[in-house]
């Protein structure tokens, strides 16, 4: 179906109290021992006679009990391992109930409403499992019957309707035309009726299917729709009277039921489903029908009957406002179709819904015919662009041969949206063909276009590197990187130009060092001097290597550069300072922070900071000890440096000298919550739950002329402990600290 299917059904444990299976060990042990009590439940002593319709079974039917399954002596074993204390041995026993056959069936029954829960639940999957051991591919007819009349008995009125429920489900599984009565009895009991729909629309045979139909009629109102929809499910075209008798009913909800189950039938039903009904129903009725009208369109289009499917889809995207119809309208006249068709598909194309202009492309594509992508080309000259480019995509997508012509011819449409399309399809496709066509675009069109024609000209160029065309490709990302209006592009060029790394890239590279491309560029730069120190130029490669971690703004980069550094020989020591990291701080702590409450509460190092001194602590003093770390990221491990790691908080203090005044940004990471003053003015706090990373927080600042004080309190929940700042100018360039 191209519309949705899902259908209403009902889980195994609806309207039944079985409890579910248990494994090995799973259940407390029984506190009776029952092993004396299995041979009277095999007898039958202690089950309840069934008065109903077990009465008209065939004796031929009833006597083949005895000739299928376990003999009396096995299903009396059978029947005390079920029942043991044991849930090993009670597990064990159900997994290999299936053999056990129609002997086992009423005894479980009688355990399954026995008042130890572990004991049901070991019955129950048993019984299960014998019902479906006897419904395999190479089981004898007379097995399958045998079972199906001892579930039968099952159905007893006297029985719980846990059990009688659990022997509807395990009949519709199993049963024929000897339980179809039985079931059939029970349409009308309200806690078992669902269950005796669904096991009547699930049993093979014209038997069923009458019974259901019987069953209507005497069935509550508010059951009739279920009833319906089992007839639906069935797809028997013996309901198709009833069916259509009911869409005539003053009940509105039984008629789109009944519209829905002969479309399921799929059928011929009259004069309902045609093209013309779909235009005289009424703007409400096709809201309620229209589904019904699309699944019909679909079974006929899967029988063979092109012509009531395609005339339903047509009348159905004419008329419907509903979006989910109108693409599945679009995608049957697309599987139902030929090129006739490709005229009415068109105007959808301009739809204002996404999802059925998408819909139009997939339906021209899946169009059959020899003659289709002919037509398709041809009609072309006199579409509207949103047509054209529609076309030109269900041209690529069906592969056709004559697609590369038309995308070229197409480039130079005067509809913007056509060559947009076109360059698109280019892209897509990835033929070198196509490349001079896309430089082109990207030298003279205007965005969009130029984007869309320079994304695929960057693909085509990463196609050369891939096949080693080094040289070319290097040209190739050169251009794009010069043309490119927009970042995104300009990092896809600057990424292959890493790739490649060579030294005529340098200073096209080091132009982009700035802004948004900043990054990409430097990550290409290192590449560019890792390249470089290779070829032997040691020295120009260190002055590069230090170029990208002063003007890089990721920690990231600047750490491989570094990497790269001490490759050369450098002492990187001091970069972390040169890339704005606070490198030396001053930690004093632990504080108490239960439930975070350090954030708000006030300790003495927020008064007054006396490095040599300390401070007093609950009658204890904390002196503060000097910390130094010289690496990228910076991160100061606090949980190293206390005792005390969960639920507590810890402070660092740093100075910063600089001989003029300036705006800067300071960026913290930290793990987990933190609060920051700058020259005793509180400036930020963050009360999260967090790990710590470089530059998560960012907060705008001034350092004054002279010495500027820094103070963070970091606080912890529980595991990893730390923070790091950095400080960088306001364009988010570092700034030097080691000066």
């Amino acid at each position: 179906m191209l519309i949705d299917k899902c259908d209403r059904v009902n889980d195994r444990a609806q309207s039944r109290d079985i409890p579910q299976a248990e494994g090995p060990r799973g259940l407390k042990p029984a506190a009776l021992h029952r092993g004396e009590k299995s041979a009277a439940l095999h007898r039958g002593e202690t089950t309840h006679g069934y008065t109903g319709r077990v009465t008209a079974l065939s004796a031929a039917v009833l006597l083949v009990v005895a000739g299928v399954g376990a003999s009396g002596s096995e299903v009396d074993e059978f029947l005390i391992r079920i029942q043991d204390e044991s849930a090993d041995v009670r597990y064990a026993a159900w997994k290999a109930a299936g053999p056990m056959g129609p002997r086992a069936v009423v005894p479980l029954g009688d355990l399954m409403a026995g008042g130890d829960r572990g004991v049901a639940k070991a019955a129950t999957e048993a019984l299960a499992n014998i019902a479906h051991y006897s419904a395999r591919p190479d089981a004898p007819a007379s097995e399958r019957q045998a079972v199906a009349s001892e579930l039968i008995k099952l159905l007893s009125p006297d029985r719980p309707s846990g059990v009688r429920a659990e022997a509807l489900h395990l009949l519709s599984c199993v049963g024929g035309a000897e339980a179809v009565d039985a079931a059939a009895d029970l349409l009308t009991d309200p806690q078992l009726r669902d269950a005796a729909r669904m096991a009547l629309q699930r049993m093979p045979g014209k038997e069923a299917t009458r019974a259901l139909i019987e069953g209507l009629d005497a069935a509550a109102t508010e059951f009739k729709p279920r009833i319906i929809e089992a007839l639906g499910q069935r797809a028997d075209a013996a309901a198709i009277g009833p069916l259509m008798k009911l869409t005539r009913d003053s009940d509105l909800a039984l008629v789109g039921e009944a519209f829905d189950a002969l479309a399921r039938i799929g059928e011929p039903a009259g004069d309902l489903f045609t093209p013309e009904a779909v235009e005289k129903l009424s703007d409400d009725g096709l809201d309620r029908l229209g589904d019904a009208y699309l699944r019909y369109a679909d079974n006929r289009a899967a029988k063979n009957d092109a012509g009531t499917a395609m005339g339903i889809y047509m009348a159905m995207l004419k008329r419907s406002r509903r979006e989910h119809r109108r693409c599945g309208a679009v995608v049957g006249i697309g599987r139902a179709g030929s090129s006739s068709a490709i005229a009415s598909l068109l105007p959808a194309a301009g739809d204002e819904s996404v999802a059925v202009r998408a819909a139009v492309v997939e339906a021209l594509a899946a169009l059959k015919g020899a003659d289709v992508d002919a037509k398709l080309v041809t009609t072309m000259a006199g579409a509207k662009p949103v047509e054209e480019a529609a076309l030109l995509r269900a041209l690529v997508a069906r592969k056709s041969p004559q697609a590369m012509s038309a995308l070229i011819q197409a480039r130079l449409s005067p509809a913007e949206q056509v060559r947009r399309a076109a360059f698109e399809l280019m892209a897509g496709i990835a033929e070198p063909k196509f490349e001079p066509y896309l430089l082109a675009a990207a030298k003279t069109e205007k965005p969009p276009v130029k984007s869309v024609a320079l994304g695929g000209y960057l693909k085509l160029a990463g196609l050369r590197l891939s096949r080693g065309d080094r040289p070319n490709a290097l040209n190739m990302y050169h251009q794009a990187l010069e043309l490119a209006d927009g970042p995104e592009l300009k990092v896809e060029a600057l990424g292959g130009i890493g790739v490649i790394a060579s030294p005529s890239s340098v200073s096209l590279v080091r132009e982009h060092m700035t802004g948004e491309t900043a990054e990409a560029a430097a990550r290409a730069y290192v590449a560019l001097a890792a390249g470089i120190a290779e070829s032997g130029d040691k020295q120009r490669a260190i002055d590069m290597l230090s170029e990208a971690v002063g003007k890089s703004p990721s920690p990231a980069v600047m750490d491989v550069a570094l990497v790269e550094l001490a490759k050369l020989g450098v002492d990187t020591s001091v970069y972390a300072r040169r890339v704005g990291f606070v490198t030396t701080w001053w930690l004093i702590g632990p504080f108490p922070s239960p439930e975070k409450s350090a954030y708000e509460n006030v300790f003495f190092p927020e008064q007054t900071i006396d490095l040599e001194a300390g401070g007093t602590l609950a009658g204890k003093t904390l002196r503060w000890k000097k910390v130094s770390v010289d690496r990228i990221p910076t991160v100061i491990n606090l949980v190293g440096e206390f005792k005390a790691s969960q639920n507590v908080a810890a402070y660092g203090y740093a100075e910063i000298d600089r001989k003029v005044a300036r705006e800067v940004k300071i960026k913290a990471g930290s793990d987990d919550g933190i609060v920051i003053w700058l020259n005793g003015e509180r400036i930020h706090g963050n009360n999260a739950s967090r790990g710590c990373q470089v530059d998560q927080d960012v907060v705008a600042a001034g350092l004054k002329k002279g010495k500027n004080t820094l103070l963070v309190k970091v606080l912890q929940g529980n595991g990893d402990w730390g923070f790091c700042v950095r400080i960088t100018n306001p364009d988010d360039s570092p700034l030097d600290l080691s000066k």
